[in-house]
This record gives structure tokens, sequence and C-alpha cells, in this order.
């Protein structure tokens, strides 16, 4: 009995994720839809992101004939940035990603008691939720 309360203070997930077992599949597909399209942003747009940075700085500190020869390789770069981040690939990682975590949400805002959504929120790999996405699960529970 003392170690389960000593579980359950150190790891408050643990309990929710035995009570709300579909919970824990959700949380996995979203952890996964967030790995591949994190993957995918890291492995090919992220470096033209990188790349053009650099560019831009050195751009700063040149003459006006060097201006002209870094501008056109600056705006390709962008051009295939932009490329990218609207391709059906990216596009449907990012939707798919998207989805889950909104299920995700619903489901913890429906299914979990404000003490439970609190404990999620504060340990439950949901830094990416804002305040006001927190307050507006509250309030979401509070009008059902």
């Amino acid at each position: 009995m003392l170690k389960d309360k000593i579980n359950n203070f150190l790891y408050p997930m643990d309990k929710i994720y035995k009570e709300h077992k579909e919970l824990k599949e959700l949380v996995v597909k979203r952890d996964y839809a967030e790995e591949c399209y994190m993957k995918y942003y890291k492995e090919h747009i992220a470096p033209l992101i990188r790349e053009e940075k650099t560019l831009r700085k050195e751009l700063l500190a040149v003459t006006t004939k060097e201006k002209a020869i870094i501008e056109p390789k600056i705006d390709v770069l962008v051009e295939k940035r932009k490329a990218l981040e609207s391709s059906n690939d990216y596009c449907e990682k990012q939707e798919k990603y998207q989805k889950c975590r909104k299920k995700c949400l619903e489901y913890i805002r429906g299914n979990l008691t404000d003490k439970e959504q609190n404990i999620v929120y504060n340990f439950g790999n949901f830094e990416g939720l804002s305040k006001k996405e927190k307050d507006e699960g509250r309030l979401y529970e509070n009008k059902r």
C-alpha cells in the first residue's frame, strides 16, 4: 500500500495510464506521428533553414558583387523550403500528427477529472499545449 502511494507520487502518469488504457494508445500514436513529422522536418526542411540563415548573415558583410551571387542562392533555398513544406508527404505527416493530438486532447477533456487533467498537462508530455488550450480544456469540462 505504501509502495503504491510512493509510485503514484513518483510516477503519476502510470496510474492514469492503468485506468485509461485508451489514452495510453492515443499517446503512443500521437508520439509516433510526431516523431515521423519531426524526422521529416529535421532531415529536409531544417538544413535549408540553417543554410538560408548562414547566407543571410554573410549577406550583411559582403560587397555588391557578392550580394548578386548570394541573393539568388537564398531565393532558391526559400523556394525549395516552401515546396517541401507544401509537399503532400509533409502535409500528410503534419495532418496525421494534428489529428492524433486532437484525439488525445478530446479524450483528456472528455474522460479525465480535473485532477487527472492537471497531472496529464504537467507530466504527460503535453508541453506543446498553450495555456489557452489548457484553459479551454478545463472550460469544456466545466460546461459538461
